[in-house]
């Protein structure tokens, strides 16, 4: 006991309380920089498994809902719009969706050698060659169906690799959604415009089960007529974008028949000429 007390005063004598605290400091600092790059790295380790898992397989089937939210500044919601669509596909290049929106529904198709997109509300549809490969499908899609993508399972399937675009890439939290134990990953973009994006994935299966992007401080002009003259305001607003995906059924069995949809009798083709490279 002895032994130990002096030893203590010594510590004590040789280390001012001041420099104890500046060690604890430095200390707790550089433990806070490890847990942080340990973060990014299994962040970004957790996310490149997900995609390379989408891009390594061979057909996909699965449902999302989609919900776009528009707040004020205060989190009170302005507007929110919900779509659903079901999903399909098969190497090398065959895809389907089915969309279902306030507006009215969509079909999506490509049987490998012809896109097709259908409009059951005008019962109108368009056709425009296909592109060998989901890479060069993703042009196709954006330009004849207005169907875009970023860091969502058709992302994974299409593309290998993480964007660049993505920064600050880091495992947020553990945690349990809709039943499934999940890591929810982070990172922000600044282009095209700045935003916040999140990713719950499945701790089992690598598979994505929700993707979160909020865009904030937005600057929209409203006009509104006011004792005959018009009036113009600027309104500061945030959107939130989230596709919960569901019924996920990697490497399903898929007849190639559910690829070549035949728009119903009586439905006409559009007069504008669309080819893999947009409209005409």
């Amino acid at each position: 006991m002895y032994r130990s007390r002096r030893n203590h005063v010594t510590l004590q004598k040789a280390m001012p309380p001041t420099a104890m605290l500046a060690v604890i400091f430095l200390l707790f600092s550089a433990s806070q920089h490890v847990n942080a790059q340990t973060n990014s790295e299994q962040g970004r380790d957790v996310l490149a498994q997900s995609f390379s898992k989408y891009l390594h397989l061979s057909s996909y089937a699965g449902k999302s809902s989609a919900d776009m939210i528009v707040t004020d500044t205060n989190g009170h919601i302005l507007s929110q719009v919900g779509s659903s669509v079901e999903f399909k596909f098969k190497r090398p290049n065959k895809v389907r969706f089915d969309f279902s929106t306030p507006l009215g529904s969509r079909i999506v198709w490509c049987d490998s050698t012809t896109v097709g997109v259908f409009d059951p509300l005008s019962r109108k549809y368009w056709l425009c060659p296909a592109a060998p490969d989901m890479d060069t499908m993703l042009g196709v899609l954006d330009k004849t169906a207005q169907i875009s993508t970023f860091m969502d399972p058709l992302y994974g399937i299409c593309r290998a690799g993480i964007p660049g675009q993505l920064l600050g890439i880091r495992l947020r939290d553990k945690t349990t959604f809709n039943g499934h134990p999940a890591y929810v990953i982070s990172a922000t973009t600044k282009l095209p415009t700045p935003a916040e994006w999140s990713w719950w994935i499945d701790v089992n299966t690598m598979l994505i089960l929700k993707v979160e992007q909020v865009q904030r401080n937005i600057q929209q002009n409203r006009s509104v007529m006011d004792h005959g003259k018009v009036v113009t305001s600027t309104q500061t607003l945030n959107l939130l974008t989230r596709d919960v995906i569901s019924d996920a059924r990697p490497n399903a069995q898929i007849q190639d028949s559910e690829f070549a949809y035949k728009p119903p009798t009586g439905a006409t083709v559009r007069n504008t000429q669309i080819t893999a490279g947009g409209n005409r």
